[in-house]
């Protein structure tokens, strides 16, 4: 009996006499993507007279961690980073158990969050936990600070007072200046970002990429040119149509195709009523323009899978929806291994709705085009409007590279029912502009390039506006 209460003296003692804290507890990640960053750094600290020592750590398989190191001296720490790589999606929690050598029982860790999507290849799936030389997630582990260098292209002379704006899932979501020496340094949120720079005197930079706490420099250069009227900004950049069609033609169309738009434009305007010139190119009324049922059939495929593409379709299509009136309706299909409907056809009136499935798009797979148009006319029927346009829209960055045999027909049957298509090149390489136009002349539509904001602002507006005027 003396000896059980010794026993029992003596690991009430040690419970009592614990030398060590845990910096957290509970952890909670949120929302986690593909890309987002999935550690948190838990310190050990010992508040006693003695050293200590940390002991072992029992995890689920699905978290990984790394230690600054085993002894911990008095008013010092040892740092623990764990890393979670859950499997699946969906909502995950997982108990770890610390052991310290000042007590007998383990202090409990919780992490928890949401894998709202899962890392695109194998190689970043179940990575090993980052080293110390990476900085941990703070308050907000998405936030970090981005450092933003604006310079002139020819002289690499910093530039002041440049304007800076920052889309992220399609939206404004910063709008910075340069100081003095031509920086910005502010916070941001990790994930796809487009960056556009200007300045009265100098073209605009542009660039879109990913960016986080590693990647959280860039440089955009801006070449000087003669002083032109100043861009306009109604939330977002407004740039003179003329001046940007002319750019596009000549510096993203093949050689042996220049030509071939050139006459396929001055056809168009030959083509094009005096009466649809004649009005404003904001005017979007009931009595100019016939009721619009507009399906989108959206490449989300690897190759989309950037901050220029990603950005600029999401912006585009956010872009043309706060102009749709509730006498239209918009749908959406989505391709890559496969197509699938993300969004029945929808009122005009709809907006946040239209938005929150833009803001969810991720790229990743293969390019099943042919299986996404079939699938977009089927939608686009769903929605007749006899009285209305009618029309399909696919939006890539290149050619139908699977299940795309048989989409002709499909274009041809669906045109003589009433319903055309159009194709817009996002960024798109070259050598498939022209296979974009031949498509686009199938379906009695037109090809649109988007290369860069302005015309992700301008130009999906206009074929809209263009394919439901009343003529």
């Amino acid at each position: 009996m003396t000896r059980i209460s010794l026993l029992f003296f003596l690991f009430t003692s040690i419970r009592l006499s614990a030398q060590t804290q845990l910096s957290v507890n509970n952890y909670d990640y949120g929302d986690l993507y593909a890309y987002s960053e999935r550690y948190v750094d838990i310190q050990l600290k010992n508040v006693g007279a003695k050293k200590e020592y940390l002991l072992n750590v029992r995890k689920p398989n699905e978290v990984v961690f790394i230690q600054s190191g085993n002894t911990i001296l008095p008013d010092s720490t040892v740092t623990l980073r764990f890393q979670v790589n859950p499997k699946k999606k969906g909502r995950f929690s997982y108990d770890i158990e610390v052991f310290a050598s000042d007590k007998m029982e383990p202090y409990q860790v919780q992490l928890k969050g949401n894998m709202q999507e899962l890392p695109y290849t194998a190689t970043n799936a179940g990575q090993d936990c980052p080293s110390f030389g990476v900085r941990p997630p703070n308050s907000n582990p998405m936030e970090f600070t981005m450092h933003i260098q604006v310079v002139d292209q020819e002289t690499k002379v910093p530039i002041d007072k440049a304007e800076v704006l920052v889309l992220q899932n399609g939206q404004l979501e910063h709008q910075f200046k340069t100081n003095r020496k031509g920086q910005i340094e502010e916070k941001m949120l990790l994930g796809l970002a487009y960056f556009y720079a200007q300045k009265e005197g100098y073209v605009p930079s542009e660039t879109g990429t990913y960016v986080n706490s590693q990647r959280n420099v860039l440089v955009l250069e801006m070449k000087a040119v003669e002083p032109k009227e100043p861009v306009v900004l109604k939330e977002v950049i407004i740039i003179d149509e003329e001046a940007a069609e002319e750019e596009i033609v000549e510096t993203t169309l093949p050689e042996r195709t220049i030509e071939e738009v050139r006459e396929q434009l001055k056809e168009e305007e030959q083509v094009v009523p005096l009466e649809l010139n004649e009005l404003a190119t904001t005017d979007f009324s009931k009595e100019h323009f016939k009721p619009v049922n507009v399906s989108f059939v959206l490449d989300v495929s690897s190759s989309m899978n950037n901050g220029d593409k990603m950005e600029l379709l999401k912006f585009a299509l956010q872009a043309l929806n706060a102009e749709l009136r509730e006498t239209d309706y918009i749908s959406i299909v989505t391709y890559a291994d496969h197509a699938k409907v993300l969004l029945d056809p929808t009122n005009g009136t709809e907006k946040e709705k239209v938005n929150e499935q833009v803001q969810k798009l991720r790229a990743g797979g293969l390019t099943a085009g042919g299986e996404g148009i079939k699938l977009g006319y089927k939608e686009n029927l769903k929605n007749y409007l006899a009285d209305g346009a009618n029309h399909v829209i696919v939006i890539t960055d290149g050619a139908f590279n699977r299940a795309s045999k048989d989409y002709k027909k499909y274009v041809r049957k669906y045109r003589k029912k009433g319903i055309t298509l159009s194709i817009v090149g996002v960024k798109n390489a070259e050598r498939d502009a022209e296979k974009m136009i031949e498509a686009a002349e199938l379906g009695g539509g037109r090809y649109i390039p988007i290369m860069k904001l302005s015309d992700a602002q301008n130009n999906l507006f206009q074929e809209i506006r263009y394919i439901s005027f009343r003529r």
